[in-house]
């Protein structure tokens, strides 16, 4: 856990330095570093340890809640940033991190020290809500409209 704090400090505090366009990319690749289990990969599933229920099957601990939100909150700012000003940018914001997300959580289902759960995926998709909408360029408020 201390790990992934301190790798999420270090892209924050460095992120202002990393061209828009790059944000996002590099973003994936720290949602994948910690989510993703690297160490104990198993060649066989373990369906019976998913959570399929949100916020009812499995353990729910506020602390990995928070994680998952906080997580996903940059990846939907970066995401409308680096879009271009045409369609619904915020909905495909969503769309992208939630199937980043369950990508994730489905690497989960081949490890013996990972537990994936529908909680993770939903607040994932919380996250990138928030962070989408923060991106907004009215800043999730209305527009201000000016007279010429």
């Amino acid at each position: 856990m201390l790990l992934i704090v301190l790798i999420l400090g270090l892209v924050f505090l460095g992120i202002s330095r990393v061209p828009r366009r790059y944000r996002l990319t590099l973003w994936t690749l720290v949602i994948a570093l910690c989510v993703v289990p690297w160490w104990g990969f198993q060649w066989h599933s373990h369906w019976s340890r998913v959570s399929w229920w949100p916020f009812v099957t499995g353990p729910l601990r506020f602390r990995d809640v928070a994680v998952n939100l906080l997580l996903y909150i940059p990846f939907g700012l970066f995401f409308v940033q680096g879009q271009d000003r045409s369609g619904s940018r915020v909905a495909a914001a969503v769309a992208t991190g939630l199937l980043l997300s369950l990508a994730t959580e489905l690497t989960q289902v081949y490890s013996h020290g990972r537990f994936p759960s529908a909680t993770d995926v939903v607040m994932n998709g919380i996250g990138v809500l928030a962070g989408a909408w923060m991106a907004r360029p009215s800043g999730g408020h209305a527009p201000v409209i000016r007279r010429a």
